[in-house]
């Protein structure tokens, strides 16, 4: 049974149980929101993940950067970094070459695949914003932006 709500601005069950608390916490409710997110880019996206859309995007503007740079403009660690360049390789939408400059570096640009395929990635994303979005009125979409940038420090 779903549970009764006041009709006040942070509504909180009346009867609370701790699942209830559990429901209503910010972290879970997050966590909810990513898995939404997650699955209705998936629908839209498909093959290609979140991350890996990111990347696409990044290379898009950013050609010839190293994995490295990539990761940290996606805010990911080496090993996700790794594994997302890897995944966009294996399906031909990236290069992986030695910089001229140091051989010691990897450079990644966007292959002719990659590059085609941005633009239809990019209207699929947005499709999948609007629906992801659906339920929220205009004014609730810039709140929702202006507060998530607020979270993870960005202005």
């Amino acid at each position: 049974m779903a549970p009764k709500y006041d009709r006040g601005e942070l509504a909180e069950p009346l009867e609370s149980s701790a699942i209830d608390r559990l429901h209503r916490h910010s972290g879970f409710m997050l966590r909810r929101a990513v898995q939404r997110s997650t699955s209705t880019f998936a629908e839209h996206c498909k093959p290609v993940t979140t991350t890996q859309y990111g990347a696409l995007v990044i290379l898009s503007e950013r050609d010839g950067i190293s994995q490295k740079e990539l990761g940290d403009l996606l805010f990911l660690d080496r090993t996700t970094t790794a594994v997302a360049v890897s995944k966009l390789d294996e399906k031909g939408l990236i290069i992986r070459r030695r910089d001229k400059a140091d051989a010691r570096r990897m450079v990644l640009s966007l292959s002719k695949a990659g590059t085609l395929a941005v633009p239809k990635l990019n209207r699929r994303a947005l499709e999948a914003q609007d629906i992801l979005l659906e339920n929220l009125t205009d004014a609730e979409k810039v709140t929702l932006d202006k507060l998530l940038c607020k979270l993870v420090g960005q202005p």
